[in-house]
């Protein structure tokens, strides 16, 4: 993936909305993830952790990204993309 930065604004359930930047992308076993980063407002405050999504459609075959909950493969996905990102740090 490319260094350029591309943000998304998601929608939860319940309607809030969150902007969060794509860190990296990977596909496994057919289905493409994400690795997403929540904006965070406090430039102060440094923020490690990611969040992994999963690319999916609605049934209006709109592209949409939902969460994993599969915990077993939503820490397998994590890993992966922590290693890609681990990797891209050390070039």
């Amino acid at each position: 993936m490319d260094n350029e930065s591309l943000f998304y604004t998601l929608v939860d359930d319940d309607g809030v909305e969150t902007e969060f930047e794509l860190l990296t992308t990977l596909e496994y076993e057919g289905a493409k993830y994400y690795a997403m980063c929540a904006v965070i407002e406090d430039e102060d405050e440094l923020e490690a952790e990611f969040d992994v999504l999963r690319e999916d459609t609605d049934s209006d075959g709109e592209q949409i990204l939902v969460t994993l909950e599969d915990d077993e493969l939503r820490t397998k996905i994590g890993e992966m993309f922590a290693q890609m990102l681990n990797e891209e740090d050390e070039d």
